[in-house]
């Protein structure tokens, strides 16, 4: 996740220290941050085995459900570009007018 916030402002760009700067950065890079933080308070819902458990399964479940929207977000992304490097790849019949 802290790799897909880097990667969110470096873009193209030379990666610098100016991307610490960007509001975007700090959105993604704070959860991995908020979620081991959470994952190690004690946090107990009653004494059972269940109680214990629970609140790592849901920190488990949001962890996954975030990583699939940055994997979402990454082939969204992945598709922009392909789709304008497409645009400006020449055409068969352009291609044979430039061969002769």
């Amino acid at each position: 996740m802290a790799g897909y916030a880097v990667m969110l402002v470096k873009g193209n760009k030379e990666l610098s220290m100016s991307f610490l700067n960007q509001k975007s950065f700090w959105k993604v890079f704070w959860i991995p941050i908020f979620l081991h933080a959470v994952w190690d308070m004690p946090i107990y819902f009653g004494n059972s085995m269940v109680g214990v458990i629970l609140p790592k399964l849901i920190l488990v479940v949001l962890a996954w459900v975030v990583i699939f929207v940055l994997i979402g977000n990454s082939l969204s992304q992945i598709g922009h570009i392909l789709q304008s490097k497409e645009a400006n790849l020449p055409t068969p019949d352009t291609e044979e007018k430039l061969e002769t």
